[in-house]
């Protein structure tokens, strides 16, 4: 035994030597196991002997606001623990009490309760409650935890939203009216969706919780990315899923958070039959582009919308339009044709969409110049593109505008088909008015002026009288067809001719005079949505 210290199994006295403050020796005894003192109380943080002796604490009973936590945390796992008939009600206390408290209590708490209480906040409370647990998942600093609180709140927020369809369906025995009809197709639109919310969200933290080195860091990564797919699939009554085979380089091919909102801002810029009516696209899934020959960028497939890797190129001419939204509003562009007949059949006919064969197009042309059909030639005063599957599609030349007219090839997809030609003027009348104002109204105009202006001066000259009379026909015919399809997508898609009436009768009423409501008319014929009337009317009479 050590010099100093004497004793049995059971009491053990130690022998200091010390002074007292006289400066005489003194002697302590220690008798049993006294734990030590708070160190530096109250400055610093120890462990008291309380916490030492009893445990079930990482917090220290030194200072105040930490006793008050520890309180708060027993409080609210006594609440979450209850058993009875109660229970539901307990963990609802509990999570208002929760709620209740400033971030930084709350962060001392909830990585702290006891498994047994975690999972009896997330098991105990129905959707309408989880669907408040945001300040819940930000206090969590356990990135499992923080993970596990989300995914409770995402779904719940998913299913929660799906209530608002509810309703008298009918008894689905034929007998059911239009409106019990529609009601039940949005309501089955939306379960769709929320069903997906929840499969997706069960895979994703999935293959989180595998990983070795979580961080809070990737759970709020994945959190922004699929909290804002939530909001426009809510907003929109729409769902957004993305295929699950990764890319050759292994990463996932998921929507970001930039092309939902660039998916977004297309669809708040269609009326709201087009955007997420009964017949509007339901489901856009994000796809990789597999290999080098497949270039899409988008593919409608009948209620159904693709959106590939290759959607963030740039379209040509069009620099200032964010390239994902054009794309989307592109393929919305076919869906709206699908379910505008009568105003597609109107438009090919204008345009003189037609199909022909290779043995017509021989007698017509050269072969060396068929050789390069598959990207357009012309033929005759057409324009002819053999598509994917073999077609001949043919349009008269008038009603393509030329990269020689505009400076660049952004009309050059529209030749490819009726169907992509419609496309792609209802998106430059989605996205740039201005452009295709330019290019079907103004230009054409313009340009027939010019040659009418031109043919009155050259009247006594033959040689080139002719030449320039040709290319006034022309340029009469261009004019003239341009601005019929201009006025289809117009009028029978977006019906601006009512909504410019009703906006004129608005103004009318605000006290407009006769010089403010022609300067509004004339500036509303270069929009072509019921949106951009709305936001031409707020410039002009604020």
């Amino acid at each position: 035994m050590d010099r100093g210290v004497t004793g049995t199994a059971d009491q053990t006295t130690e022998h200091a030597d010390a002074t007292n403050v006289d400066g005489q020796p003194t002697t302590f005894n220690r008798h049993g196991a006294i734990p030590p003192v708070a160190l530096g109380y109250p400055d610093q943080q120890g462990a008291s002997a309380s916490d030492l002796a009893f445990g079930n604490s990482a917090l220290p009973l030194a200072a105040p606001g930490d006793l008050k936590a520890r309180a708060d945390r027993m409080e609210v796992e006594r609440l979450l623990e209850s058993g009875g008939v109660t229970s539901g009600q307990d963990a609802i206390a509990a999570l208002d009490f929760l709620l209740g408290m400033s971030d930084g209590e709350r962060k001392k708490i909830v990585d702290r309760l006891d498994d047994r209480a975690f999972a009896n906040l997330l098991d105990r409370l129905t959707d309408d409650q989880r669907v408040r647990f945001t300040p819940i998942v930000e206090a969590a600093q356990d990135p499992k935890r923080r993970l596990k609180l989300w995914a409770a709140q995402h779904t719940s927020r998913a299913r929660d939203d799906l209530d608002r369809y509810k309703g008298n369906f009918g008894d689905g025995d034929g007998t059911e009216t239009d409106p019990q009809i529609s009601a039940k197709e949005r309501y089955n639109r939306r379960k769709s969706g929320v069903d997906s919310t929840e499969a997706e969200v069960t895979n994703e933290t999935g293959a989180l919780m595998k990983k070795r080195d979580l961080s809070v860091a990737d759970v709020d990564k994945m959190r922004a990315r699929k909290d804002k797919e939530l909001d426009v699939e809510i907003k929109h009554n729409i769902n957004l899923v993305a295929e699950t085979t990764p890319r050759a380089d292994g990463s996932a091919v998921q929507w970001s958070e930039d092309e939902t909102a660039q998916l977004d801002q297309s669809l708040d810029k269609l009326p709201a039959e087009q955007a997420d009516g009964a017949n509007a696209v339901a489901k856009y899934t994000r796809r990789a582009n597999r290999n080098i020959m497949d270039t899409k960028g988008g593919q409608y497939n009948g209620n159904e919308i693709d959106i590939y890797d290759n959607a963030h190129i740039q379209p040509p001419g069009r620099d200032h339009v964010a390239p994902v939204e054009y794309a989307a509003t592109h393929e919305i562009g076919h869906d709206v044709a699908h379910d505008n007949p009568a105003a597609f059949a109107k438009f090919e006919k204008a345009a003189g969409w037609h199909q022909t064969d290779r043995a017509a197009l021989e007698k017509q042309t050269t072969p060396e110049n068929l050789e390069h059909v598959g990207g357009g030639v012309h033929v005759g005063d057409e324009l002819v593109r053999r598509d994917d599957e073999g077609h001949y599609n043919a349009v008269d030349d008038t009603v393509i505008p030329s990269s020689k007219e505009t400076g660049n090839d952004r009309w050059n997809y529209a030749a490819a088909s009726g169907q992509e030609h419609f496309a792609e003027v209802y998106a430059m009348a989605v996205e740039t008015p201005e452009l295709l104002y330019a290019d079907y109204v103004e230009h054409p105009a313009t340009r027939v002026r010019e040659l009418e202006a031109l043919v009155h001066e050259q009247q006594s000259d033959p040689g080139k009288l002719a030449d320039t009379k040709r290319q006034l026909e022309h340029a009469r015919k261009a004019a003239a067809q341009r601005k019929q399809l201009y006025d289809i997508i117009r009028n029978d898609v977006f019906e601006m001719q009512k909504h410019q009436r009703e906006a004129v009768q608005r103004i009318k009423q605000r006290g407009a005079n006769a010089d403010q409501i022609k300067t509004f008319e004339q500036r509303s014929e270069r929009v072509s949505t019921p949106a951009q009337l709305a936001g031409l009317e707020r410039e002009l009479f604020p």
